[in-house]
């Protein structure tokens, strides 16, 4: 399940990696990280406002959410204009927006086409052990192996509540487990770390 904790703490990574960007510019742009975390958090939006997993997990959000970023790009090319800063942040924050609908897409899957589909895509992944046959009397009888699958619009999952629209709301965890608790707390650590001002 990907929690409001994971999304959150992955856009924190996300933006500890993207370090360069607001190395040497002034604390305007550093200040304003909260802010673009929250970014990462934005599909979930849907959990208030229209349908979870469907108003806001689909690629017309995030054509809407990229609109400042193609006015940087037009203003650039049409009119010359420095905008090398706002066009990092915008991309970044385009960026998070949609690995929380990759993210959900691995989670039970999105509305991916609303509103001209309600229909649910999700894709699963697995690398790991398992047993060579189920019927083994042997316990270490195990080989390494690979799954990648793409379940197709209607298969079962939770688009229970995502193909079958209702007023109801699902429950949406914040932080499901002590796992991403810590997952959560390293990432602010992280961030903190990178971001913190040095002494000359």
């Amino acid at each position: 399940m990907s929690t409001l904790a994971v999304h959150l703490a992955i856009s924190l990574f996300v933006i500890a990696a993207c370090y360069p960007l607001f190395k040497n510019k002034d604390w305007k742009y550093v200040a304003i990280i909260p802010i673009i975390a929250l970014f990462g958090l934005g599909p979930d939006l849907d959990c208030f406002i229209g349908l979870h997993r469907v108003t806001f997990h689909n690629i017309f959000a995030v054509l809407i959410v990229s609109i400042p970023l193609i006015i940087c790009l037009i203003l650039k090319i049409f009119k010359k204009k420095n905008i090398g800063k706002k066009k990092a942040l915008f991309g970044l924050i385009l960026g998070l927006f949609v690995l929380h609908i990759l993210l959900d897409m691995s989670c039970g899957g999105v509305s991916l086409l609303y509103p001209a589909s309600n229909d649910n895509y999700k894709f699963d992944c697995f690398l790991g052990l398992s047993q060579k046959e189920i019927n083994s009397t042997s316990e270490h009888n195990h080989k390494l192996s690979t799954n990648f699958k793409y379940n197709k619009p209607g298969d079962e999952g939770m688009k229970n509540f995502v193909i079958t629209p209702r007023k109801s709301i699902p429950r949406i965890y914040l932080i499901a487990n002590a796992t991403e608790l810590l997952f959560l707390i390293t990432s602010i650590l992280v961030c903190i770390i990178r971001f913190y001002p040095k002494k000359n």
